[in-house]
């Protein structure tokens, strides 16, 4: 599946329960809103996916709970999401960001971090360089927003393809034993 990055984000209505301190009485959109903005490029398992921004926060109720002994304001809202929810198999065109031993670092949409840990020679490739990677594992609850993925070589240009045989073929020379 070939993905335009337009089809990995997704419209998600959210409901949530938000807890504020009670610093936020008389100000309680200013601690919705900081609340949200605490969400945003975190993975999220409601929503199975990266909140990027979201829009329209409603209070679902005219009053708060305060439980118990407990002196933080509790509501319902409601708000429109929009999330990257990548499917594993999406393809996307990503810039190298970063060239190491055993991996590359690239970045999707100008901000999600994939690393590629094939175990290939990347000294081929440089920082800025446009490359095409298949994603092939979504980060869970509590990771930072990384992604994994692997090179994708279906739309190959010819030069990769004669640079990519070259390489093999020196590789197996350099194995090959006259006897």
């Amino acid at each position: 599946m070939i993905s335009s990055a337009g089809t990995c984000f997704l419209s998600v209505e959210v409901k949530e329960h938000v807890i504020l301190m009670p610093s936020y009485i008389g100000q309680i959109k200013k601690g919705i809103f900081h609340k949200l903005n605490q969400r945003i490029l975190e993975y999220s398992p409601d929503v199975q996916g990266v909140i990027v921004a979201y829009s329209k926060p409603v209070i679902l109720q005219s009053t708060a709970a305060i439980l118990e002994d407990d002196p933080q304001i509790h509501f319902d809202v409601k708000y429109c999401a929009c999330v990257f929810q990548p499917p594993v198999g999406t393809v996307f065109n990503a810039f190298v960001n970063r060239v190491g031993d055993g991996y590359l670092n690239c970045l999707v949409c100008g901000c999600f971090s994939v690393i590629v840990g094939e175990n290939t020679n990347y000294h081929i490739f440089t920082e800025g360089q446009e490359i095409r990677i298949k994603i092939t594992k979504l980060p869970k609850l509590g990771e930072n927003v990384s992604l994994t993925g692997e090179l994708y070589y279906a739309e190959e240009n010819s030069k990769q393809k004669k640079k990519r045989k070259r390489q093999k073929e020196s590789k197996e020379d350099k194995n090959t034993v006259n006897v």
